[in-house]
């Protein structure tokens, strides 16, 4: 079962990857992203599409594995034991 699981995966990344590429080539168009007053540096359109894909999906993997909350948290920890150690002097 296993076995059947990686070859699956495989098959999937390798079919991101050749979409990817086909995608890459096919969108070759330079374009300036403005945002407000900041203007990007002219990349073609499908290196900006990939990259908020990527971006997307990093954002939501942070936010899945709940790292942020897990560093207020941690934060929140140092806090109080600071605290702690400054009320039993």
């Amino acid at each position: 079962m296993r076995s059947i699981r990686r070859l699956l995966t495989a098959l999937i990344l390798v079919s991101v990857f050749v979409t990817s590429i086909a995608f890459i080539y096919l969108n070759p168009t330079p374009v300036i992203i403005t945002i407000g007053v900041f203007d990007f540096v002219e990349l073609p359109v499908s290196f900006w599409i990939i990259g908020a894909f990527v971006l997307g999906g990093l954002l939501g993997l942070i936010f899945s594995f709940g790292w942020i909350r897990n560093i207020a948290l941690q934060s929140k920890v140092v806090r109080l034991t600071n605290e702690l150690k400054s009320i039993k002097r």
